[in-house]
């Protein structure tokens, strides 16, 4: 299982070092010990559930499609 974090800012409540402290617990030892034996994969994309083993990960979004996602959004929202 694959999930994303992100800091945000505008409408979110909350500081964004708040965001920031969280992104970095999420990524910390501790943390990715228990989300891996919960079936999520490591921050590489290793791991997880055997069935994730035969999922293809696509790749990350470039900036045009992520402003264009941003703007669907705000229209919808």
């Amino acid at each position: 299982m694959v999930l994303a974090a992100a800091v945000l800012r505008g409408e979110a409540t909350g500081s964004e070092a708040d965001g920031q402290r969280f992104v970095d617990f999420l990524a910390g030892a501790e943390a990715q010990a228990v989300l891996k034996s919960l079936g999520f994969r490591d921050l590489a994309g290793r791991g997880g559930s055997p069935a994730a083993n035969r999922v293809q990960r696509l790749p990350p979004p470039d900036r045009a499609q992520l402003d264009d996602l941003l703007r669907l959004l705000q229209q919808a929202g």
